[in-house]
């Protein structure tokens, strides 16, 4: 999921609690990883959703 005209992906990513895949999509900056798994997929998509929100203000 990306939201356009916004560079926020580590901040997005580190604003979404799960399990960390490690290493992923993470090689050019700090973040343990930007992908995360969570076994309830609604709780992982309300708060990729609210991430995005959040990146938008």
């Amino acid at each position: 999921m990306k939201t356009a005209d916004i560079e926020a992906e580590c901040a997005i990513a580190g604003q979404i609690d799960g399990e960390r895949v490690a290493d992923f999509g993470s090689s050019d900056c700090g973040c343990e990883s930007h992908l995360v798994y969570r076994e309830e997929r609604g709780v992982l998509v309300d708060a990729v959703e609210q991430a995005h929100r959040d990146a938008r203000e």
